[in-house]
């Protein structure tokens, strides 16, 4: 298959590294051709589409794409939400080692 889009939708760009993520991640449905990686079937069922989600959601180039511009829903945040940020940092304010009673929030 080529970078554009197929019947189903799904399909790799040309920015392909090759990395063999995608592969591994969704086996049978993506393969190895002329250097980088293609879709070389439609997903037959439920789990073939989350396995081609989780290849898209872990290309580093954002090369797999789906049917649609749009990530599933189960990897966005909500609409209007940011995604929650990271932990706090927390700092020891002594000189041995830290333990959870030594630590503060700044």
């Amino acid at each position: 298959m080529t970078d554009t889009p197929t019947e189903h939708g799904w399909h790799v760009d040309d920015r392909c590294t090759n990395c063999d993520v995608a592969r591994r991640l969704a086996p049978g449905l993506i393969a190895e051709e002329g250097g980088r990686s293609v879709v070389v079937r439609r997903p037959r069922d439920a789990e073939d589409e989350r396995r081609l989600h989780a290849a898209a959601f872990a290309c580093h180039t954002r090369s797999v794409r789906p049917p649609s511009a749009r990530r599933p829903a189960a990897v966005r945040p909500p609409s209007g939400r940011r995604p929650a940020a990271g932990p706090t940092r927390t700092r020891c304010r002594s000189t041995p080692p830290c333990t959870s009673a030594d630590t503060t929030r700044r």
